[in-house]
């Protein structure tokens, strides 16, 4: 399910590169799909090494990292894509 949303996020972020900004949105969405999975593996590792577990001891818990690592990879690709500068349309 976390992997669907991801793939979702990505989508939107590359529709939105492809038809506001004008640049290829395979690209933009695929970069926010590689932040979304990265963001997930280092909670994930961070999680491992502290000891803690939390992730496997509580399921809230693995919601939050859900949540987080979407949310901090989809808006970290939506800033990025929103500084991009405006392609002229090739004529």
């Amino acid at each position: 399910m976390t992997f669907i949303v991801m793939v979702v996020v990505a989508v939107v972020v590359g529709a939105i590169a492809q038809s506001w900004k004008r640049r290829t949105g395979f690209f933009w969405g695929l970069l926010a799909l590689i932040l979304q999975v990265g963001t997930m593996a280092v909670f994930i590792w961070a999680d491992m090494t502290s000891g803690m577990n939390t992730l496997e001891t509580s399921p809230n818990g693995f919601l939050a990292l859900q949540l987080l690592s979407v949310g901090i990879g989809g808006v970290v690709s939506l800033v990025i894509v929103a500084t991009l500068p405006v392609r002229s349309a090739k004529g």
